[in-house]
């Protein structure tokens, strides 16, 4: 019997051990679960920095981009402004050359004008002198002609 008790002893002995190991076993897997979920969220962040580090020097090269683009534009608007004002003096240089010459042009047929008024003066003088037009004689209504 007593070696009966000391067989019961020992079972319960290694039961108490099994159960202790088997807690020990469950807690070891849930500090393991832990860490795996931690290490998880440790490579979720990892990923997601790296994602945002990306994103930040895409858009620093996208902004280098647009700079250059907005820099070549501005050139390019400069030029076009040069060649419009350019343009602008052009059409206003002629426009004046246009109202100088219409000017001239009136001046010159005014000119011409007077030219031809004294000249049909002259004619009409010299036309008197070698052909003299006789003064109509005077008629007096009361004496008769």
């Amino acid at each position: 019997m007593v070696a009966v008790r000391q067989a019961h002893e020992m079972q319960q002995k290694a039961e108490k051990r099994a159960h202790k190991f088997r807690k020990q076993a469950r807690l070891l897997e849930l500090a393991l679960k832990d860490r795996n979920d931690w290490e998880d969220i440790a490579e979720y962040r990892r990923q997601q920095w790296v994602k945002a580090i990306r994103e930040r020097y895409h858009k620093q090269d996208q902004t280098s981009q647009l700079a250059r683009e907005r820099e070549t534009v501005q050139e390019r608007l400069v030029q076009i402004t040069r060649e419009r004002d350019t343009a602008l003096r052009v059409l206003e240089n002629r426009r004046r050359a246009w109202e100088m010459q219409r000017i001239q042009s009136l001046e010159r047929e005014n000119y011409l004008q007077d030219q031809i008024e004294a000249g049909l003066v002259e004619i009409h003088h010299l036309n008197n002198l070698l052909h003299p037009i006789p003064c109509p004689a005077p008629v007096y209504p009361e004496v008769g002609p």
